[in-house]
């Protein structure tokens, strides 16, 4: 079962998720915890641990759509690596106030000394091919929403730059329904 209670239960369909930042502490205002996000969604296509069908990684969350033989274990090992990593980055480079946060979510377990992302990502399986492409739009045109772009292509950290020609950026797997 993935943190916070969600479970992937329909197997062979695509997922679209949601992870947030504590707090919505904009952490991905800082390029190398973007980064972090990026690589690790690069390893786990490459590795074959999932398909990267469209993505975007805004100031204090971001959107998936993936596919994978178990989405629920593998978006749990990916934000337990992308957490430590972030964490690890904002204490290095004296985010004070971030890594405050961070030890502060992490309550009283002994385990623990950061939480980084809110629990759980939220999943929803697309069922249809009309859900799909609503989804796609919705996470391209995410920072046009919140007022960081004017128009969807210029965002840098998303699927539509990589479509766009940004090779820079993890590649995303084809997709139908």
């Amino acid at each position: 079962m993935a943190r916070g209670g969600y479970k992937v239960i329909v197997k062979g369909f695509p997922y679209f998720t949601t992870s947030s930042i504590v707090d919505w502490m904009p952490v991905f205002r800082h390029p190398e915890c973007v980064q972090t996000v990026l690589d690790s969604l690069r390893f786990l296509r490459d590795q074959h641990a999932l398909r990267l069908h469209a993505y975007v990684v805004m100031e204090d969350h971001l959107h998936l759509l993936v596919s994978s033989q178990d989405v629920s274990s593998t978006l749990q090992r990916f934000l337990s690596h992308t957490a430590r990593k972030i964490a690890g980055i904002c204490q290095d480079n004296d985010m004070t106030n971030m890594s405050e946060v961070f030890r502060t979510h992490c309550g009283q377990s002994p385990r623990r000394q950061h939480q980084v992302w809110q629990r759980g990502f939220h999943p929803k399986v697309i069922l249809s091919h009309q859900m799909l492409v609503q989804k796609i739009e919705y996470i391209h045109l995410n920072p046009v929403k919140k007022g960081l772009v004017a128009v969807a292509a210029d965002w840098p950290y998303s699927s539509l730059a990589y479509l766009n020609g940004d090779n820079s950026l993890p590649r995303v797997d084809p997709v139908a329904l």
